[in-house]
């Protein structure tokens, strides 16, 4: 029996509905009624009637809100309405897109779109026939609302599936379908038919872009017919399609490049101010990434292109200027950032306070085998190791503007055509450098700084081009406009990085930027700051450039001790990093020539700002982070600071956990990054003071405090955690002895799936650390109480499938450990990790030392418990082999009495035996063992 609705139900949720409206009621109350009514077995059925049976004119805002409320159950509830109430709503919402009303159809489109987030389209029976069914329809509003639907549900599936990766086959079938339907209306008259179906197909071309190919060709043609179209939203579209196509398909497009570059740069000269210019720069980018686009766009860059007004250069750089709008606030502001204004808040950004640190207490292999593979390991960032002039390149929305786009496809055009561009910019470049317009002067700098790499051979090889450009930067640098000394600055750190073996111009380029540091406007020192840091950090700092800095170190540390004087909040954060960078690339110069002003001017100074400071400051991730790298760079030199470090550290530690102990929610816990910047920064006391921080670790709650990071909800946390531990051991033993059993518990608890992390593999770096100083009887009889725990969690390790390397060396590490401590309890549970230990063994521990030890320990439990291994001989078959053809003498001898016990306890099999091994081991057995 068809469902019915009452009357006077319906009135009564209209009446309610109605209410959300007024913002005089109390929307809290209301919606915690209509939440309630979920418990009502029909009310999306009621739902669903008012908002697509409601023909009353006056209701539309009354129907919208049932509509996105039915949104919100389906979503949320639709695998628990029955069938008969989802049968009710599915028909209900479909048989609206014919709405006369216009905002009715938009949202029907909302609602089936949501809907098909949550289920199939095989679960929406009759759906794709109804979308098929209308497209053939001559009813407009009905076509309007399909194919608005259609646009909104390819948006939700693009960004659901990219690369064709998991499409339903249900799904390939409907859209291979749909295309062709699609196509048939990017011609007609409606706009709104042309710019849902040139969208829809825009974005299937993202993520399916196979299904365009049965109409490719007819696809293109009336793409390019678009591009007469004048309708400012229809043109944006192109313009992405046209990017799309060329991403895609350039091979396919070719002979029609020349035309789709004439027409955006068309759109580009139109556009003013509109986001399309950005759109319009990403084609270019796309273009310049194939052979194709490269050849077209030569011509538009040329000395001849610039005769006849074709060139693509100037249209670049007017797009690097600042938009009209913007130029007074922009001036207007950067003239207030003198240096006696106090920085709001507000104006700093989260970046800057909490800066990702520079990653001291995250395990790495090193020779003691602490840590993860960086070839397995999926955590791994590459984020930082771009440079930080790099970041002006940067897509980041919202601060990626028409200007960086321009700049970056120049910069990637001068990375492509190199010393063949360089004629045709300095032309355009001349007079814009010379511009009484300070905007146009600063856009030029700008391209001057984004071509610097790129065209380097170009620019270098003319001495008069560089000789130039140099002189113009220096003098830009001193100019009275601040926007124009914040463009320079950056521009001189790209040119200092190629002129590095011109000693004379370094020299004139670094003294500019130290200058800067103590500039009177804010942006400036940013600038300046951020310049002396890129070219530091550098991946090709050349010892040339290294020399520049030692022989300028005075006014370097000078100019850096002031700006810790004068530098307001903002500035001062950049500043810290900086001075980081300073002492981790030029620290052993320090040291030994202009250490006393160093400490006097900066590391004292520094230490009174780490005092002073409380777990909420602002920039006390970077500070404490800054401090590192000086801890860890000069150690011991300066001891009169590490007490007050340390402890100010370990205090500021401890607060951070009485506020995470009593964080009611995840939402209300402190800032986790802080907590990894003061344990990196202990972690490199330990490293820059040896031993000497046993008597810091001795005045303190340091492994107390560590203990409960242990304990984070937070798997970064505990990963430092972990890893600070683990330093601790090495150099305040005496101190972790004290909690041998309680650490050695908490490390063995973080052993749990999923195993491949960051925080597992620094929880057996540290376990291994723990147990290698674990002699005494005192720490043997510590870790005996957690021995069979110790081992479940290790076992647990060598029988898991796809472990990366580094976990796998640690974890064999420390039962080569644990079996030196309690041989016979080991030996007697070989058979639980026997296989996993020797594989480990052979092919993942590096450190050849570490690896003798272990293979060691192996040998000595084969000989305690040799029947433990009989089924699984081959895995030590192949770990003897894996130490071909080099084996340390008592180790060979080892090997070789294992290897002829085995054979001996049963003669006959040792030949059918021999032939499963792989021919090389047999014939290495041979020669070595005589077998």
């Amino acid at each position: 029996m068809a469902w019915e609705p009452n009357l006077n139900n319906i009135n009564d949720l209209v009446t309610l509905l109605e209410r959300t409206l007024n913002p005089g009621e109390d929307q809290r109350a209301i919606l915690d009624k209509l939440e309630g009514f979920n418990q009502i077995s029909d009310y999306n059925n009621y739902l669903a009637f008012i908002f697509t049976k409601l023909v009353d004119p006056s209701k539309i805002n009354t129907r919208q809100i049932a509509g996105i409320t039915l949104k919100n159950n389906m979503v949320k509830f639709s695998r628990q309405l029955t069938p008969e109430v989802q049968s009710y709503v599915l028909n209900s919402v479909v048989g609206c897109f014919d709405d006369p009303n216009d905002s009715i159809r938009s949202t029907v489109g909302t609602v089936v779109a949501s809907i098909l987030q949550v289920r199939t389209l095989d679960e929406w029976p009759g759906l794709s026939d109804k979308f098929f069914e209308a497209l053939q329809s001559d009813n407009q509003f009905l076509l309007d609302g399909v194919l608005s639907c259609l646009f909104k549900i390819c948006e939700d599936y693009a960004a659901r599936y990219s690369a064709q990766q998991n499409i339903p086959q249900s799904l390939t079938k409907f859209i291979i379908n749909l295309v062709p339907n699609l196509e048939r209306f990017l011609t007609v008259a409606q706009e709104p038919f042309r710019y849902y179906s040139l969208s829809s197909l825009s974005l299937l071309l993202q993520f399916f872009p196979s299904s365009i190919n049965y109409i490719f060709d007819t696809f293109v043609e009336k793409v390019v017919l678009l591009t007469e179209d004048n309708t400012p939203r229809i043109r944006s579209k192109v313009c992405v399609v046209l990017n799309n196509l060329v991403s895609v398909h350039p091979e396919r497009v070719v002979d029609k490049m020349d035309l789709l570059t004439r027409f955006i740069i068309m759109c580009i000269q139109q556009a003013g101010e509109s986001p399309i210019a950005i759109t319009c720069c990403d084609f270019f980018h796309s273009a310049l990434s194939n052979a194709f686009g490269r050849k077209v766009l030569e011509q538009y860059l040329s000395e001849d292109s610039l005769i006849n007004n074709t060139s693509l250069l100037p249209i670049l750089f007017d797009l690097m200027i600042y938009p009209e709008s913007e130029r007074d606030s922009l001036i207007e502001e950067a003239m207030k950032q003198n240096l006696n204004l106090p920085d709001r808040v507000q104006d700093i950004s989260p970046e800057l306070m909490n800066r990702p640190g520079r990653n001291r207490s995250a395990k790495e292999n090193e020779s003691d085998s602490d840590g993860s593979d960086d070839e397995d390991d999926d955590d791994d960032d590459d984020d930082d190791d771009d440079d930080d002039e790099d970041q002006l390149f940067k897509d980041d929305p919202p601060s990626w503007t028409t200007r960086k786009a321009a700049a970056s496809v120049l910069d990637l055009m001068a990375s492509i055509y190199r010393e063949n561009l360089v004629p045709s910019i300095i032309k355009v470049l001349g007079p814009r450098l010379e511009s009484p317009e300070w905007f146009v002067r600063e856009a030029a700098i700008l391209a001057l700084g984004a071509i610097c790499n790129g065209c380097r051979d170009g620019l270098i090889q003319n001495a008069q081009y560089i000789q130039n450009i140099g002189t113009y930067l220096l003098n830009s640098a001193r100019s009275e406009n601040p926007m124009i000394r914040t463009i320079t600055t950056w521009a001189l750190s790209r040119y200092a990085k190629i002129l590095s073996s011109d000693f004379p111009a370094m020299q004139l380029i670094l003294q500019a930027l130290i200058g800067l540091i103590v500039d009177p406007n804010k942006q400036v020192q940013i600038s300046g700051c951020s310049a002396i840091t890129s070219i530091l950090e550098d991946d090709e700092l050349t010892d040339e450039t290294k020399h520049a800095f030692f022989v300028l170190l005075e006014p370097l540390i000078t100019n850096l001790g002031r700006a810790l004087q004068t530098h307001q909040a903002k500035s001062l954060m950049v500043l810290y990093d900086c001075l980081g960078t300073v002492a981790d690339v030029l620290g052993e110069n320090i040291r030994t020539n202009a250490f006393a002003p160093f400490e006097n001017q900066i590391a004292k100074v520094l230490t009174e700002h780490w005092l002073a400071s409380s777990i909420d400051s602002l920039g006390i991730g970077v500070l404490a982070e800054t401090l590192a790298a000086i801890v860890s760079t000069f150690g011991m030199t300066i001891s009169q600071m590490l007490l007050a470090i340390y402890n100010k550290a370990t205090e500021l530690l401890e607060n951070w956990v009485i506020v995470q102990a009593a964080a009611m929610s995840p939402f209300e816990e402190p800032d986790h990054d802080i907590v990894i910047n003061l344990v990196d920064l202990l972690s490199s006391m330990c490293d820059g003071i040896k031993s000497d921080v046993e008597s810091l670790v001795g005045q303190s709650k340091s492994i107390e405090l560590v203990c409960e990071l242990m304990k984070s909800r937070k798997p970064e946390v505990r990963q430092c955690a972990f890893a600070l531990i683990g330093d601790l051991s090495k150099y305040a033993w005496v101190h972790v002895e004290n909690q041998l059993s309680t650490v050695l518990g908490l490390l063995a608890g973080a052993v749990t799936p999923p195993i491949n992390t960051a925080s597992v593999n620094n929880a057996l770096w540290a376990m291994s650390e723990l147990l290698l100083h674990s002699n005494s009887p005192s720490s043997s009889e510590q870790v005996g109480r957690v021995l069979s725990f110790l081992l479940e969690r290790l076992s647990q390790v060598m029988s898991s499938q796809s472990i990366n390397r580094g976990i796998l060396e640690n974890a064999a590490i420390c039962i080569g450990r644990l079996h030196n401590l309690f041989p016979v309890e080991m030996s007697r549970a070989l058979e639980l990790f026997f296989v996993g230990w020797a594989a480990a063994t052979s092919s993942h521990i590096r450190d050849m030392s570490e690896k003798e030890k272990t293979s060691l320990s192996i040998c000595d439990a084969v000989y305690r418990n040799p029947q433990a291994i009989l089924p699984c001989f081959s895995s030590f078959c192949v770990l003897v082999y894996s130490w071909s053809p080099n084996i340390p003498t008592e180790l060979n001898q080892r090997f070789s009495v294992i290897l002829h016990q085995f054979r001996g306890f049963n003669p006959e099999v040792w030949e059918p035996f021999k032939s499963r091994l792989d021919p090389s081991i047999v014939h290495f057995f041979a020669q070595q063992y005589n077998l």
